[in-house]
């Protein structure tokens, strides 16, 4: 079983694509033009990165975030 093939199972099972993607608590651009944005999956209890290509469809990355804090956030203008 491939990356994707992981990955995508993973997401499903926690609904994370569609929490972090559709309605994100952040989202920064980085300097090489990938999105990453941020989710709260309640059914882990944790945030959820997604790491986007410039396309902005394209997923490149998926993890829980356990350094990620809505307080470092805010002080970033990262949150929505």
């Amino acid at each position: 079983m491939g990356f994707r093939c992981v990955i995508g199972a993973q997401l499903a099972y926690i609904g994370g694509n569609d929490a972090a993607n559709r309605r994100p608590v952040a989202i920064q651009v980085q300097s090489d033009g990938r999105i990453r944005k941020w989710g709260y999956i309640e059914e882990a209890g944790k945030y959820l990165r997604l790491v986007f290509l410039s396309d902005g469809e394209t997923l490149h990355n998926a993890f829980f975030d356990r350094d990620f804090s809505i307080k470092e956030a805010a002080n970033a203008d990262q949150l929505l």
